[in-house]
């Protein structure tokens, strides 16, 4: 599978876009020079590039020159701290796909996201997390999919998000999502929303699989909870949230073979790492995988990236544990 190249001469920065693409099952490679770029695009030209306008070796507009001889249609995407208005123009002139503010992270994220399943268009089962969660997608619409999008039925749009830790925020972040689904699908089909007649819209469907450490309850996120109790809100949104640890929520495991042979996996793979590094205890749970499961053959073929994936997670769920140790200690000084 094709790769994501991110350009940038930060490390955190990429870090950053490199985790979040990770996660949803975009495998990534990342270069801090215009040298090294080179270098990767020689080997394969990868599924989208996100590439800084300042490097230390070069402009990334003389990189995109580069690109555009060699491609004329691959997704390049130029992000820079300066005003759009002093490149954007002259970008736009050698074939640049979308100029963005490197300071706007998670919209930049979902474009990444976005491009990413354009290019990947007609291919089955793309990514891991499509794998587990999207089973009737219509893959030529075109449709934002950050954050597990899903569009499932023609009348019901699903957001589905996989959580490690519990984040309250959710019923926030499922607003922010559906807000731009929403925009997307308006603008997509050409509705008039100053009309006067009433657009139907699909019905949206927010649910969070949580398969974190702590023990939870299924639960209901809403939006109200994050405002003032005496000042009543005219919006509301409910975020469900769903146990899906091994041997939590039989029924809906039962129901869905991949999201039962997930769960084991991640089950074996936490009892494993009490007694060994955590790629040690990946590459034994993916070893044990029963042959008959039906996610095997994915996730053999793409060992590697489900490795980098489990390794990204539990790394950042272990520092997440150490800054809140860090902040009961900090509590009882």
């Amino acid at each position: 599978m094709k790769k994501i190249l991110l350009i940038d001469d930060s490390d955190t920065y990429i870090w950053c876009l490199q985790k979040y693409l990770q996660r949803r099952g975009y495998p990534v490679e990342t270069a801090s020079t215009l040298k090294e770029a080179r270098t990767a695009i020689q080997e394969e030209m990868p599924l989208v590039i996100c590439c800084d306008l300042d490097l230390p070796d070069g402009s990334g507009m003389d990189f995109l020159d580069e690109v555009r001889a060699a491609d004329k249609e691959l997704p390049f995407i130029l992000v820079s701290c300066h005003d759009k208005e002093d490149y954007e123009q002259e970008a736009k002139q050698r074939g640049v796909t979308l100029c963005m503010d490197k300071m706007k992270g998670m919209l930049l994220q979902d474009m990444l996201v976005e491009y990413a399943c354009r290019q990947l268009s007609g291919e089955k089962a793309p990514t891991f997390h499509t794998l587990l969660f999207v089973h009737a997608e219509d893959t030529s619409a075109g449709v934002l999919r950050a954050a597990m999008l899903q569009k499932g039925f023609e009348n019901t749009v699903s957001l589905y998000e996989q959580q490690s830790t519990y984040n309250p925020n959710m019923s926030l972040r499922g607003f922010m999502y559906a807000a731009r689904f929403y925009d997307k699908y308006i603008h997509e089909h050409k509705l008039n929303i100053y009309g006067t007649e009433l657009i139907m819209l699909p019905v949206p469907r927010l649910v969070v699989f949580y398969n974190g450490t702590d023990e939870m309850d299924d639960t209901v996120l809403e939006l109200k909870d994050a405002f003032r109790p005496a000042v009543e809100s005219d919006i509301s949104v409910r975020v469900r949230m769903v146990n899906i640890n091994y041997g939590k929520n039989r029924e809906l495991l039962d129901a869905c073979r991949p999201l039962s042979e997930y769960a084991w996996l991640i089950d074996r793979i936490r009892e494993y790492k009490n007694d060994m590094g955590i790629e040690d205890a990946v590459d034994r749970a993916l070893n044990e995988m029963p042959q008959e499961y039906e996610i095997r053959p994915f996730l053999m073929g793409n060992r590697a990236e489900v490795k980098q994936m489990c390794i990204t997670e539990y790394n950042e769920a272990e520092t997440m544990q150490m800054f809140k140790a860090e902040g009961r200690k900090e509590g009882r000084k």
